[in-house]
């Protein structure tokens, strides 16, 4: 069962312990193919920032939300400050309210990382939230992964090993998105496209849009 209290401290030991900064290869993929011209992005567990701060130099307005308190605190003093097109805010990007409408959802490795009921209410959150035309973003380890099956199991598809994982299943998903009034302009699940150190995930990526 996931502990999101638990899961918050992980991150903000995580996020201070790692040096992450350039953008992930989901980040560049997503700007040369998806996003041409400018769009409001909201960043969903936005983690150190890098993506954030990538979209952001390719002329795009960000608001990142992470759970990370420590974190958020340094992205705000060092660039909310700064810029009034870049914004990161603390919270739970699963219990979000409907403040304001985006152009573009995007959640690299956020998705997996909370249970299935919140998973759907982001899906359903992002389905409202979204501008006509707008897209979801998402790339998430899949049930191919090596790690599926490894640690204390935590509900279905789900294990703790380190942190709280729950992984994916192409078919589930896609049936999802498209349930809930997505229209699917790209899906595709494999290795090789967010290696880290010495992993090699296996992944989802999709693009969705609101018709």
């Amino acid at each position: 069962m996931l502990d999101k209290k638990i899961e918050k401290e992980y991150w903000d030991r995580f996020y201070l312990s790692e040096e992450l900064h350039s953008p992930s290869s989901f980040a560049i993929f997503c700007q040369q193919n998806f996003l041409k011209s400018s769009r409001y992005i909201i960043d969903l567990g936005c983690g150190t920032g890098r993506d954030s701060l990538y979209f952001h130099q390719q002329g795009h307005k960000i608001l990142g939300v992470d759970q990370s308190s420590n974190i958020i605190s340094i992205l705000q003093q060092t660039y909310s400050q700064k810029f009034d097109t870049l914004r990161f805010t603390e919270g739970d990007f699963s219990t979000l309210g409907d403040i304001e409408k985006f152009d573009v959802v995007y959640s690299r490795f956020s998705l997996h990382s909370v249970d299935s009921v919140s998973a759907s209410n982001t899906l359903r959150w992002a389905f409202r939230n979204l501008n006509e035309n707008g897209l979801i973003l998402i790339e998430a380890r899949s049930v191919n992964d090596e790690l599926y099956n490894k640690g204390q199991p935590a509900g279905k598809d789900a294990f703790i090993l380190s942190h709280y994982r729950r992984f994916l299943r192409l078919e589930e998903i896609y049936d999802e998105l498209q349930s809930i009034g997505f229209k699917i302009n790209f899906i595709v699940e494999g290795k090789g496209f967010a290696k880290f150190h010495n992993e090699d995930p296996s992944v989802i990526r999709i693009c969705a849009g609101v018709p």
